[in-house]
Order: structure tokens, then sequence, then C-alpha cells
């Protein structure tokens, strides 16, 4: 049987260069373990700003005569003062703020690492990291007065849990010939488990904050120990054919300490493809991802705040409308397999991708200038609700960055496409949530068309996305 070029992915559409289909391995095998690394990662998220205000509370009011500092709680009246307020405010943002830098200097490159060091040791080197944060935030609530807040903090900056996805996603495409339907799998047990966890979170943490620690630090601990068993998705023999002759075609520079040093070098992913064609495909891919990916994500914050200006919602119509939204997303996840399967059996599979990904851009712009336009509540909010029927295009976002890059450097290309949407999502969410603080007395939609053509913008990119 013929090998294909390596550098040329879409010679043989999504199939890896180097896959051997009597080797084909299920996906669940991957699946299933994570779900108890969703589950518990999903029930440590409902901890969220309540438990660092609680925590700033305790610290304020620790050595006050006749006041217990561990009966304080986020609802007490004494923590809603305004100075605890302010520096809860701060120190999240401060969590943010490293959070995001980690994301944009460690994941790429762990990424990349996988690349060549195969998916087993970056996955327990994530998981390690993510369970150490988790027990860290654990020690955090049990011990408060030995841990200060910057603490916490620190435990945030460890969660390794989006590369453990990212290495999940690329040891289900070393493995098999369908990508597309088997990583749509992956999305639904991540959406089914973090809304289970979610909801037993929320019943957990009635019965105080710390009986949460008790439910997900064993969770993820199993997982923790999972991966010790798991089997190597390639071959290390496979992998360094693939790697020698992708360095031999793609990389002749000799790399000095600023190429090593330049927290930018992982972009370079994105015009590793030796094929000029391939390489204008990924730099379009990337762009329309950046695009469709900030302009959705400030669409999101923006919304709860102009219905809350707007029509006056509360916070628990709010919160109702945001539930919904989740169903619809959630169930359209649970569709999507089937979706791509019957799709899968008409096109080729990187068409067939592409596609999905026009349909799911198109439909969000088209939501974005429904709420522009609407002047009542009830199509905006039905609007916002359709909005999640775009989850459809979740595993072939991932499909196509893969189907792209060359096989000795999905990884690497995987994580510099998650960079490049950081990089422009950042300052662009920041300035537009900005922009509409500073034109919501005059014209509050202002910022809603903004997005409406951004979102058409990202459309006319994923138009022009052929391959």
């Amino acid at each position: 049987m013929r090998v294909p070029d390596p550098t040329n992915a879409l010679e043989t559409t999504p199939l890896n260069p180097f896959h051997n289909p009597w080797r084909e391995q299920s996906p669940w095998r991957i699946i299933k373990p994570l779900s108890l690394a969703f589950l518990a990662t999903s029930i440590a998220a409902v901890i969220g700003p309540n438990f660092l205000l609680a925590t700033l509370c305790k610290h304020y009011y620790d050595g006050r005569e006749g006041l217990d500092p561990d009966s304080l709680t986020d609802s007490n009246p004494l923590c809603q003062i305004s100075q605890l307020q302010s520096m809860a405010s701060t120190n999240q943002s401060r969590l943010n703020l490293c959070k995001n830098l980690v994301a944009l200097i460690v994941f790429p490159r762990l990424c990349a690492w996988s690349d060549r060091s195969g998916r087993k040791p970056i996955l327990k080197i994530a998981a390690a990291f993510t369970l150490a944060s988790l027990t860290l935030q654990w020690c955090v609530q049990h011990f408060w007065r030995v841990f200060p807040v910057p603490t916490f903090i620190f435990a945030g900056c460890l969660d390794m849990s989006p590369v453990v996805f990212q290495l999940a996603v690329l040891a289900i495409a070393d493995s098999t010939c369908r990508r597309t339907v088997n990583t749509s799998y992956l999305f639904v047990a991540a959406y089914l488990f973090q809304a289970v966890g979610m909801y037993l979170g929320s019943e957990l943490a009635k019965r105080g904050l710390p009986t949460l620690a008790a439910v997900y630090v064993p969770l993820y601990l199993a997982f923790f120990v999972w991966t010790f068993f798991v089997s190597e998705t390639l071959p290390y023999s496979e992998r360094d054919k693939a790697t020698e002759v992708h360095n031999e075609k793609t990389d002749t520079r000799q790399k000095t300490l600023f190429y090593y040093g330049n927290p930018l070098q992982p972009l370079s992913a994105l015009l590793s493809p030796a094929h000029r064609r391939i390489k204008i495909a990924m730099v379009i891919f990337a762009v329309a991802c950046a695009l469709e990916g900030t302009f959705y994500q400030t669409s999101q914050y923006v919304t709860l705040l102009y219905v809350e200006y707007k029509f006056k919602w509360s916070s628990v119509q709010l919160g109702k409308m945001q539930a919904a939204k989740a169903a619809v997303s959630l169930a359209m996840v649970c569709i999507a397999p089937f979706i791509l399967k019957a799709l899968e059996k008409r096109r080729n599979p990187v068409t067939q991708d592409i596609y999905v990904l026009r349909s799911a851009a198109f439909w969000t712009a088209a939501m974005a200038t429904i709420k522009a336009l609407a002047g009542s509540v009830t199509p905006y909010v039905a609007a916002n609700v359709l909005l999640g029927l775009r989850a459809v295009a979740d595993s072939p976002h991932k499909s196509v960055a893969v189907a792209l890059a060359p096989s000795a450097a999905a990884g690497q290309v995987l994580g510099a496409l998650e960079m490049a949407v950081t990089l422009v999502k950042i300052p662009a969410s920041t300035f537009l949530v900005r922009l509409y603080s500073w034109t919501v007395d005059t014209n509050p939609a202002a910022v809603l068309w903004i997005i409406c053509f951004g979102e058409w913008l990202a459309f006319a990119f994923f138009l022009a996305l052929w391959v």
C-alpha cells in the first residue's frame, strides 16, 4: 500500500497518512475515562467567584471578637460590602489574566510537544497539573488560614483541562479514519457530563463548598490513574518517521535561542503545510475561526447586558434563557453524530466538514442580524436560544484543523489555531464590551451591529475556504 506524502494532509482526505486500517481503535476507549474528567471539572467550576468572595470575607473578618469566620458564606450580608466586592472583582480579573497568559504560552507548546513525544506522556503531565490545581483548591477551602488568596489564583493557573481535551481530540485523530464522527462523540460526552456535573455541583454546594472537593478530587484522581494504563495512539516508530519527513520538507532553519524564546513562535505552525494551496487554506481557516470565536463570545456577554437594560429582565429570567440555549446546544450535539454520518456517505470528509462550518457560520450571522433588528423581547430571545444549533459544527472545527495539518504537526497546528483565536479574542472582546458601556445610553444596539458585521465577515472567510 502506497504511503502518501505526510506534508499533504489532503492527498487522502483527513486520513492519517501512516494510519493502519487493521489497527483501527475505538474512540470510546478514550471517551469513557475522559467522562470522569469532564464530570470532575464541571463540579469544580461551580465554585467560581462565589468561593473567592467567601474566602476574602473570612480573611477580612478573621480575628474579630464574637464572629466565627468559618460560618461566613458569600450570601452573608457581611460579605456583600463594596470593599469585599471590589477585592473579589480585582482578584478574579488577575485570575483571568494569568489563565489567559498560561493558555497563550504553555498550551500550544504542550500540544506541539505531543507530536514528538507522544500523546500519552503529555496527557499524564496535563492530568497531573489539573489534579494539583483541584487539590490545591480543596486545600484553600479547608485551610484558608494557611493558604492566602493568591494561592487560589496559582491553582487556577495550574488547570490544564483544555490541554487534556485537545490531546483527546488528537488521540482520536491518530487512531481512526472517521475523525469527524468519532470526535463528535467526544463532544457529546463533554456536553452531557458537563451538564450533569453543573447540576450535581449546584446540589452539593448547598451542603457547603468543602463538600464539592470530596467529590471532584477523587473523580479526577481516578482519571489521572487511568492515564498510566492507556496505550499510545500511534507507535513511536511511525511518529518518528512522520516527524523526520516533515522536518526535512518544512523546517530547515537553524533554531536559535530567539526561536525557542519567542512567545509567538507556535503561530508559525499555521504555515507548516508544504503545499501553497493548503497554506492559504490554513490561514483563511485560522482567520475565520478567530473572527467567529471573538464575536460569538462577545455577543454572549453583551446579550445579557442588553436584555437586562432594554427589556428589564431579572437575573432569574436571564438564567432561564441561558438554560434554554444550553439545552438546545446539548440536543444538537447529541444529534450531530447522526447528521455527520449521513453526510459522510455523500461527500469527501473534508468537504463535508467545510459545508457544516459554512452552514453554522451562516446561521450564527443570521441570528446576530435578527438580534440587531429585534425591537421586542420575543424575537431577540428566540434568536439567542436558537444560536445553540451552531453546536453541530464543534466537531468539524477540530477535524478541519487536523486535516489541513501535516500528520507530524497536528498538535502544533491545533495549538497554534487556539493561540491565534485567543490572541484575537482577548483584546477584541474587551474593547467591544467597553464600547457597549460607552454607547449603552445613546445607542445600545451599536455593538450588536458590529457583532453582526463580524459574524458575516467570518462567514465570508468560510465561503473562501476551499481545498
